[in-house]
């Protein structure tokens, strides 16, 4: 990250990205459904005032009910997951604020835009094992966000 980039334009810039991550997935999940691709999906909202809602939309009620369980099933792997990585988020997200740093492990959400930050080469700096659990908490994070589980 370049050094004379302030914090207020970075926020900007991601928020501006999130918002244009979750146009181009509704789009998406429009698309899928106007194809006939798309029978039900389940979708976690997250609200600026830290607060979230499921909507599940679309299919019969069995198919809601799998399209639930499927995320409910990932959002515990992911708050697993998160709970292995917390004894290490001091010396993973050092580089962040410290107010930041603290509040990393409270959502997937805020995990998954920490973990944005790793660059490849700090990635490379961290051992072995953490490194694979910060990839497969990536991994999941950025699933959770792609929205939804679709059937």
């Amino acid at each position: 990250m370049n050094d004379d980039t302030s914090s207020t334009e970075v926020a900007d810039l991601d928020e501006k990205r999130n918002q244009r991550r979750i146009t181009d997935a509704l789009n998406n999940l429009l698309e899928d459904a106007r194809n006939g691709r798309l029978k039900c999906a389940a979708i976690r909202l997250y609200y600026k005032d830290g607060s979230s809602e499921v909507k599940v939309v679309g299919g019969t009620p069995e198919e809601q009910a799998g399209a639930l369980a499927k995320l409910e099933a990932k959002e515990t792997k992911a708050k697993v997951l998160m709970e292995e990585v917390r004894p290490i988020l001091d010396e993973v997200f050092a580089h962040l604020p410290e107010d930041e740093r603290i509040r990393v492990a409270d959502s997937p959400e805020r995990m998954r835009r920490a973990l944005n930050t790793l660059s490849d080469e700090h990635l490379g700096t961290l051992r072995p094992f953490i490194r694979k659990r910060l990839i497969e908490c990536k991994t999941l994070m950025e699933e959770l966000w792609s929205i939804t589980e679709k059937t």
